[in-house]
């Protein structure tokens, strides 16, 4: 069970810093997106606001941003394919998750998997966070001298 927890518990910090990437580059696009939406949407929507922004922010940043967006996309479809398993009594007795993917390749769910997906979605939520401090500091536009 701690291995689901921290699976999800990380997954949910890297959505939070792609909302919050996606409120700093563009409002109005999170406006458009909202609280209801799916993963998939607000995948859609840091994607867009990427592209709208690219213009005024250094390449280098925006090849970041695009990097970020490609793995957020990524993990989505893993957080996915847990949240559509299911139990089962594998071949040994043992108690495990499991479940076919889109192309309906038996996909199982063990410790390990699930603890390497966790840290990978930790990895890409620093980089997120990293990625939406630099904005801020660096190329927010100032009202009242606070990004």
């Amino acid at each position: 069970m701690q291995a689901i927890g921290q699976f999800v518990w990380n997954f949910a910090l890297l959505e939070w810093d792609v909302v919050y990437i996606v409120v700093k580059l563009n409002n109005d696009e999170w406006t458009k997106t909202r609280l209801n939406s799916t993963s998939g949407d607000i995948s859609k929507a840091l994607a867009r606001s990427i592209e709208e922004q690219a213009a005024r922010l250094p390449t280098a940043y925006v090849i970041r941003l695009r990097a970020f967006a490609k793995h957020y996309e990524a993990d989505i479809l893993e957080r996915n394919g847990l949240l559509h398993v299911h139990p089962y009594t594998a071949s040994d007795g043992a108690q495990q998750l499991g479940g076919e993917d889109r192309k309906t390749v038996l996909r199982e769910w063990t410790l390990e998997r699930l603890r390497e997906h966790a840290e990978l979605f930790k990895v890409h939520q620093r980089e997120g966070n990293a990625l939406l401090h630099e904005y801020v500091r660096e190329f927010a536009p100032k009202v009242g001298g606070v990004a």
